[in-house]
């Protein structure tokens, strides 16, 4: 028996994450006291739970939250490799993909060498006023395309991202972790309104990682 089991729930499937440090105002105790280290460990849980089921992240490019990802894939990537293996049509694609901005320091470049290197992250070019256009994700094939969107704190960035994927992938699911504060805890609050439009289609979520028991909110009805 493996070290660590895996599921297939998400086999072939692209979940897209938009996260950062919460930016804006604290809206009470609970979102003032939100830290780097929880906003890490709510990346980690999703990154788990999404490889532990055969799944792929897709994000837009950021240093420190690549970084984070390719060591979560790095865990589940030596197996999913060696279960591959002897396999003519295995699908050995990285569980990580990243649309990266034109605009990069050398050193990035190393950074980014030495993932795809190790077949950790797939790196695709994107325009610098918006990382997501002219590639993959604006006219996904049906394996490429995310099956829904997940925000963890964040400030503008992750609202544009937001709005970019509800204009752009107007049936699919929007979750929020509403406890990590920033851009997640505006979204699970105004949902309806920042996406007129779409709000059929929007759904909040908050969960409580590593923190009790998990609560499922309907953003509309």
């Amino acid at each position: 028996m493996s070290w660590m089991q895996r599921g297939k729930r998400l086999e072939r499937q692209t979940i897209m994450l938009a996260a950062g440090m919460p930016e804006g105002e604290p809206e009470g105790d609970a979102v003032a006291r939100i830290s780097g280290w929880d906003i890490d460990q709510a990346i980690v849980a999703l990154a788990r739970a999404v490889f532990a089921e055969g799944g792929r992240l897709v994000a837009e490019s950021d240093t420190p939250l690549t970084l984070l990802l390719a060591m979560i894939a790095a865990e589940y990537q030596t197996q999913r490799f060696a279960e591959g293996s002897g396999h003519a049509d295995a699908d050995l694609t990285p569980s990580v993909r990243v649309h990266r901005t034109r605009t990069r320091s050398d050193r990035e470049d190393e950074d980014e060498a030495l993932l795809e290197r190790y077949s950790l992250v797939d790196f695709v070019d994107g325009a610098d006023d918006d990382p997501f256009a002219e590639n993959e994700i604006s006219t996904p094939s049906p394996r490429d395309a995310p099956i829904a969107l997940v925000c963890i704190g964040g400030g503008a960035d992750v609202i544009e991202q937001a709005h970019w994927f509800a204009s752009k992938e107007s049936y699919r699911p929007i979750f929020v972790l509403e406890t990590t504060g920033g851009a997640a805890a505006r979204l699970a609050v105004v949902a309806c309104c920042r996406f007129r439009g779409h709000e059929d289609k929007i759904v909040t979520k908050e969960t409580e990682i590593g923190h009790g028991e998990t609560e499922v909110h309907e953003g509309v009805q």
